[in-house]
């Protein structure tokens, strides 16, 4: 049976699903870890991240048609990201709907941080190193961390501060450029990653295409790709 819906339900309904099913990750979070991840060199299995979004344990879903519903819809949303072609195209941020309120803009900042966060989880668990980024990456990094930085701090600001009865549209204004800034940065490293990505990819497929070699893989030995993880539950569940 076919769990991959023909469109991904939209940010909206995945909200939904995602409180339904006790996931520990927002949708922002989730957002972050799957542009990481794909810009990452080394592939990640989603034997490795779905952990992180619903931990350890089996989520708690009414059915087995929920259960594919879920995860056939977060697949959706990775193969949705995966398409991105950040030479041409901003980047995607969830489509939630915020106040334009004090209350709303907290929100915002803390959605945006868990994005940034996120992707910086989602570029660790695909190994991306220092020497896998081309010319202006690693600045890239360095920016986005303290732009992180700096929307946590403003969040706190904001929701400590008593103005609330004030004009919000200047907040709203510097959210908007801090979200720029974080933008071009995730960007600019996923391009800087592109020949370490084409590299592995291709080392890859040398391995699996030559079933002698797959063959020689003991199914408890760790998994070629980098992952960290035994054969048999990565790599070697679609081999």
């Amino acid at each position: 049976m076919n769990i991959f819906p023909d469109k991904y339900c939209g940010d909206a309904e995945m909200i939904r699903l995602l409180e339904k099913a006790g996931a520990r990750l927002s949708i922002s979070s989730i957002y972050g870890l799957f542009y990481g991840c794909l810009a990452a060199p080394h592939m990640v299995a989603p034997s490795q991240y779905m952990p992180m979004i619903f931990g350890e344990e089996d989520t708690s879903h009414d059915s087995m048609e929920e259960t594919q519903k879920i995860f056939g819809n977060l697949m959706s949303l990775w193969n949705f990201l995966a398409e991105w072609k950040p030479e041409k195209e901003p980047v995607a941020f969830p489509d939630i709907r915020y106040a334009d309120t004090y209350e709303g803009i907290t929100q915002r900042l803390k959605d945006d941080y868990s994005l940034v966060e996120y992707f910086i989880k989602g570029l660790d668990m695909g190994h991306a190193a220092d020497t896998d980024f081309a010319k202006g990456g690693l600045e890239s990094l360095k920016i986005l961390s303290e732009t992180g930085v700096i929307i946590l701090k403003y969040a706190e600001v904001i929701e400590h501060d008593q103005k609330k009865d004030n004009d919000p549209g200047k907040d709203l204004d510097y959210v908007a450029q801090l979200e720029d800034v974080a933008a071009g940065c995730i960007a600019s490293m996923n391009l800087s990653l592109k020949a370490a990505r084409i590299r592995e990819a291709e080392q890859m497929r040398m391995l699996t295409d030559s079933p002698s070699k797959s063959a020689k893989i003991p199914r408890n030995d760790p998994c070629p790709c980098g992952s960290g993880k035994k054969y048999k539950k990565c790599c070697g569940l679609v081999h």
